[in-house]
């Protein structure tokens, strides 16, 4: 190759490509092989992105606008390094399609899912390439598929090793990833099409405040447009449903009461509440952990006292339409074939096989009542002490003797004060 015209070279490439149509331009090609060759070569900077770029530009042919098969994992750092040569050239080459490329195949979302790059090479490849990638302003004009990659990277940001990074480094990462729900207008209508969901990069984002990596770095413009749409009940249930994807979301009460101060110190208090929410109805502290419990209950009663008393009857109602269904996980892990439970400060042996969500959710309100000073009688004169005219009634209910359907039945005061006595 030493001494080729980068023009001969391209020509040979794409009678390669001809020839070889299955086994040249994929991602898991011969031809994307030739990029260290051509990287690691003396031609100079210009020329190495003019070879380079051609054998992105056979792989984005072949592709079309097929999803494109996974990398292999020696792919991925190829492409990056690519990515990192193209910001040198973007300004004098047009179009910038081969850049376009590598970073949407770098962040494709095709089944059995893409290989990320070794630890090592986060800083030298992954967070530069995204630092600039990710600004609406950037001439690749790929601000979805930077977020996409940034989501794809997951747990990566959390690892130990990271802690490499500078802050000047975490600082304008979190900056170019910005706000997760805006990016150009001109591809805002495809966002959806492109297979890219702005809450769970913004649901990433609330996780990383649980990381000493990331905490002090976050702003309230990642946050934004976040704290707007979970202000509904559908914007809620969206971001729950993103949450619920995570393999681990927080993973501790210490992790959940981290991250609603942070938000609250940020000023995102709709955002906040999603992740008390899921504090509540998700199980995902253990019942009979009473210190987490307390942790979380400590921070329950600051908030609403804060926030507002008769915001609770949103936690109730979520307690009671979501929790049921939420720990039926739990018969996955054992919880079925248990034969009874016993916890501190329960009266009594109770057996859970058959109502496990049921027996879950009314502890958690009476565990909720508790906490208040109220027992099921008194609830709803509270609420109505502390009440909001605009606030519509909870479905007719008063959180009196009876407290609402769940799972086809009622739950009873009688239910209620038979399970245990938390905390």
């Amino acid at each position: 190759m030493a001494g080729a015209q980068p023009n001969f070279l391209c020509s040979i490439f794409s009678t390669l490509d001809h020839l070889y149509p299955t086994q040249f331009a994929t991602t898991s090609s011969v031809g994307i092989s030739w990029m260290d060759e051509v990287l690691n070569s003396g031609y100079p900077e210009d020329e190495k992105y003019q070879i380079t770029g051609h054998l992105v530009e056979l792989l984005g042919n072949r592709l079309g606008s097929a999803v494109p098969e996974d990398l292999v994992p020696e792919s991925v750092p190829r492409l990056l390094n690519f990515l990192l040569l193209s910001e040198r050239f973007y300004s004098t080459t047009y179009p910038p399609y081969a850049g376009a490329i590598a970073i949407r195949v770098l962040s494709s979302r095709s089944p059995s899912g893409i290989t990320l790059p070794s630890r090592a090479t986060y800083n030298s490849t992954v967070v530069p390439v995204l630092t600039t990638t990710l600004l609406p302003t950037h001439t690749l004009q790929s601000r979805v598929f930077a977020l996409k990659l940034f989501q794809r990277c997951g747990a990566e940001w959390f690892l130990p090793e990271l802690e490499s990074f500078s802050t000047t480094d975490r600082v304008r990462l979190l900056e170019a990833v910005g706000d997760p729900f805006t990016f150009p207008l001109v591809i805002s209508a495809d966002a959806a099409r492109l297979g890219y969901e702005p809450m769970a990069a913004a649901v990433l984002l609330i996780k990383m405040l649980s990381s000493d990596l990331w905490r002090d770095h976050a702003r309230y413009s990642n946050f934004s447009t976040c704290e707007s749409v979970v202000s509904t009940v559908q914007g809620r249930g969206l971001a729950l449903t993103c949450i619920g994807k995570l393999m681990v979301f927080l993973g501790s009460p210490q992790d959940v009461i981290t991250v609603i101060r942070r938000l609250k110190a940020l000023g995102c208090w709709n955002t906040a509440e999603v992740v008390l929410l899921w504090a509540w109805i998700t199980g995902a502290v253990n019942p009979a952990d009473h210190n987490g419990w307390r942790l979380i209950g400590e921070e329950t009663l600051e908030f609403y006292r804060v926030r507002g008393i008769w915001r609770l009857t949103t936690l109730a109602l979520y307690i009671k339409k979501n929790t049921s269904g939420a720990w039926s996980h739990r018969e996955n892990y054992g919880w079925r074939r248990m034969t009874s439970c016993r916890v501190e400060g329960v009266r009594r042996e109770v057996r859970v096989w058959d109502r496990m969500g049921l027996i879950a959710m009314t502890c958690q309100l009476r565990r909720l009542y508790q906490l208040f000073g109220c027992n099921p009688a008194t609830w709803g004169g509270m609420l109505e002490a502390y009440g909001d005219q605009d606030v519509a009634p909870l479905s007719g209910s008063r959180f009196g003797r009876d407290d609402g359907p769940v799972a086809g039945g009622h739950v009873h005061v009688e239910l209620l004060e038979f399970t245990c006595d938390y905390p």
